[in-house]
């Protein structure tokens, strides 16, 4: 059976407090472990995935809870990302107990708009959690290529042969 976590009630109330309409803009609450199971928050703060980020020390599992206002066809809305961060340098026996504490943590969470899994910090970014809101929630744009839709003058149709236009 997977060992729980166990969540101070210090923890749960700073939870309460970051869910609540009180709030806006940008914050973030880091939570490690203090032992093997005990969850503790690290820091919190205004900021987002960047300022969480730098907070992480290195070869340590740290989760991330952010929380973003997010403005959907002109109405604010507010987004939570969960940043699960586990470094690879952690041992493999570390990191098996950690897998079965992240549905958990998780729970805990709730609400959690976005998951983002990394083991490196190449893979958190401002600009990725926001990639990945904008994805979640339908707004995030995706420009391609627009040469495959240029208009072709009349000289063009009339010289052209159906062969040369699938190679162009």
């Amino acid at each position: 059976m997977a060992e729980k976590i166990v969540v101070p009630d210090s923890v749960r109330d700073a939870l309460v407090a970051f869910r609540s309409k009180s709030l806006s803009g940008r914050h973030y609450i880091v939570l490690g472990y203090e032992g093997k199971n005990v969850i503790k928050i690290e820091a919190q703060g205004e900021g987002f995935a960047n300022d969480a980020l730098a907070l992480f020390p290195d070869g340590e599992c740290r989760y991330a809870y952010l929380r973003m206002e997010h403005i959907i066809e002109k109405n604010t809305t507010t987004k939570f990302v969960l940043l699960d961060y586990t470094p690879d340098a952690i041992p493999p026996m570390r990191k098996a107990l950690l897998s079965t504490h992240k549905a958990q943590v998780a729970q805990l969470l709730q609400p959690v708009h976005v998951s983002v899994q990394a083991s490196s910090r190449a893979e958190i970014s401002d600009d990725i959690v926001e990639d990945k809101i904008g994805a979640a929630s339908g707004t995030k744009s995706n420009v391609t290529s627009k040469s495959a839709f240029k208009v072709r003058t009349q000289t063009q149709q009339q010289t052209t042969c159906p062969t040369e236009l699938v190679s162009r």
